[in-house]
Parts: C-alpha cells; structure tokens; sequence
C-alpha cells in the first residue's frame, strides 16, 4: 500500500520522483497530490510537471495548491481531467488577490477560474461552490461549522479521489463528493456534537452518508445542493 519516492537525501520531493511517481501511477485510475507534501521549490516545481504530464484525473490541493499559484496556466495543458479543491486562503493564492475579495463574490470566482483555467474547481467553505469548465456551478451546503478544523479538507481529497478512481467524472465527483463529505459531518455532529468533531470523525461517517443516499434514506440531513446553469 505504501511506496518509497527518492528525494536524494533532501527530506522532500523534487523532480527526480517523477519517474518513479508515472510508473507506479501506470496501474491507477486517479491520482491526489497535495495534503502534507512541503513547499520546497524542489517540490513545487514536481508538483506542476505531475499537473501537465500525468495522464491519469487529479484532485489538487493543499500544498499543491501552492505550487499551481505559481503558474496556474500550467493547468491548461494538464493532459486529463484536474479538480482543484482550495479553501478561500488558497484560492486568493492562485488569484493573487485577497481572501475578501474570494469571500465576497465565491460564485464568479469560481466560475471564471474554472473556465479560463480548464479544471473543476471547489471553493470550500459555508455553502460550498463546485464550478466547471463550461460555467456552469453547484453550491452545496450540507456541512456545519464544527468541520472547521484541521485535516476536514484532506477527507475530502480523499473521497473525491476514490470517486475519480471508480472512473466518475470529474464534475460529478467533485458534487457528490462534495456533498458526501457535507452530509458525514452532519452525521457526526448529530451522534457526537460540533464541538471538538474530528475529520477521523467524519471520515467514519462517509460509507453510511453514502449508504444513505444509494438506498433513499434522509440521513442526518436532506440533499441540499442548488445547481447554477452556465450563462
């Protein structure tokens, strides 16, 4: 399950890996670079050649988010499908703006960004914005305040992986994914409270909100996902 990559000694990534990254990437489906990778230079520049030459759907975040920032025109000629999964922070990073100006207008960020630049974007936060290439967006809010803290957004990297794994498309993916991780954390607020809630917590939560929604049931929560067509 787990793989060595060859750092030459550094203690972190560099573009020697990425050999050996494409040859264990050849028997995968889908690919998640991002949570706790560093933001060496060495890595940043890895992280932007494995976004234009790996031929397999990624879900970039964290770290790897930063990285892009740097040249986010890189995403336009990633040879596959990326979703890009930043919290407002990180998304006023690839824009080169500030955070009030991605929280005061959520929706036309995303969606410009996701049509100029090629990729489904999910701006994280209350009321969460999944935008597409072709303009058009859903915003998803399932979800509670107590998912407000550290490792909630690598669950979801992790979910909307597996779902790309499972050949699903990106754009749904990214929605289902979104709104399974939303409807987890309100399963786990209700049976353990918002205060002090884990992303261990929500994590254990995703195969029933899952459940929930294959076999009809309401769950914690009913769906609540409001769908914007593009213009």
């Amino acid at each position: 399950m787990n793989a060595a990559l060859p750092d030459g000694g550094r203690g972190f990534l560099g573009e020697d890996a990425l050999d050996e990254v494409v040859r264990l990437s050849s028997a995968k489906q889908a690919v998640a670079v991002g949570p706790g990778l560093g933001r060496a230079a060495e890595t940043r520049a890895f992280v932007r050649r494995l976004v234009t030459e790996l031929e397999l759907p990624m879900v970039v975040d964290a770290d790897a988010l930063i990285a892009i920032a740097d040249d986010p025109g890189v995403l336009r000629s990633a040879p596959a499908p990326r979703v890009l999964t930043p919290h407002p922070g990180e998304m006023a990073q690839l824009l080169g703006v500030g955070t009030a100006d991605v929280q005061g207008d959520r929706l036309g960020v995303a969606r410009r960004f996701a049509e100029q630049h090629n990729c489904t974007l999910v701006l994280k936060g209350a009321d969460t914005v999944v935008a597409h290439p072709d303009g058009s967006a859903s915003i998803n809010s399932t979800g509670n305040p107590g998912m407000s803290t550290g490792g909630m957004g690598d669950v979801l990297t992790g979910i909307v992986g597996a779902l790309l794994a499972q050949r699903m498309p990106p754009s749904q993916a990214a929605e289902l994914g979104v709104y399974l991780h939303g409807a987890a954390g309100d399963r786990s607020a209700c049976e353990v409270g918002r205060s002090g809630l884990l992303a261990s917590d929500v994590a254990d939560q995703v195969p029933r909100a899952r459940d929930d929604l294959d076999l009809g049931r309401s769950g914690a929560l009913p769906a609540r996902i409001q769908w914007i067509e593009a213009p």
